[in-house]
């Protein structure tokens, strides 16, 4: 852009002055020279920051209530451990056991593939369900009384295969090589009627 520069004989010298300051500021605004270095940094307005929202805490997921009061015994978490494996077996079709067999002693793995064909052909939605009402013995063997969902926890075609049914049973456990293994399970005698037995599904 060309600017014509005048001069006007009634401008006084402060008047010329700030005229002069005024088109300095026109010529920088239309390019000016190259030489121009523009407007300093000292001028030039920040952007306001963004405003910040308070960001909610995670909050952690209530922990799930134990199953029963013995669940830190050692020989329970052996049992829950037969059990996810126990189902998991049932599930592949692989009636001689070999995933549970790894939490028995040798006998074990004699007597429980014959405990009860009736779950063989069904599909167990998550571990056999029980709830340990008793934990004795010491040393190297111990019992572990339970109230089982007998029937009723296995499925056939996405409905339980049964009315359900619970009764009282007893884990025989043996310590091997410092390792609690489940040796046997049998029938028990324990009232079960007020005992409540969750089932865990996967």
């Amino acid at each position: 852009m060309s600017v014509k520069k005048s001069f006007h004989p009634r401008l006084t010298a402060g008047a010329a002055v700030l005229a002069m300051g005024v088109l300095g500021t026109v010529l920088s605004g239309c390019g000016g020279s190259s030489d121009d270095p523009g407007p300093s940094a000292s001028t030039s307005v920040s952007p306001s920051a963004a405003p910040t929202t308070a960001t909610p805490s995670p909050t952690k997921p209530p922990k799930a209530k134990p199953l029963s009061r013995f669940e830190k015994r050692p020989q329970v978490k052996v049992t829950r451990q037969w059990a996810v494996a126990y189902a998991r077996d049932i599930n592949a079709r692989q009636y001689h056991l070999p995933r549970s067999a790894a939490f028995e002693t040798e006998h074990g793995r004699t007597v429980v593939p014959n405990i009860d064909k009736s779950d063989m052909g069904l599909h167990f939605p998550g571990p056999l369900p029980f709830t340990p009402v008793a934990v004795s013995g010491s040393g190297a063997g111990a019992q572990v009384t339970i109230c089982l969902w007998e029937q009723g926890w296995g499925q056939k075609h996405g409905k339980p295969a049964g009315k359900k049914k619970i009764g009282p049973a007893v884990f025989l456990m043996k310590k091997v090589a410092g390792a609690w293994r489940v040796d046997d399970l049998q029938v028990a005698t324990a009232d079960c009627s007020g005992v409540r037995i969750k089932g865990v599904r996967w």
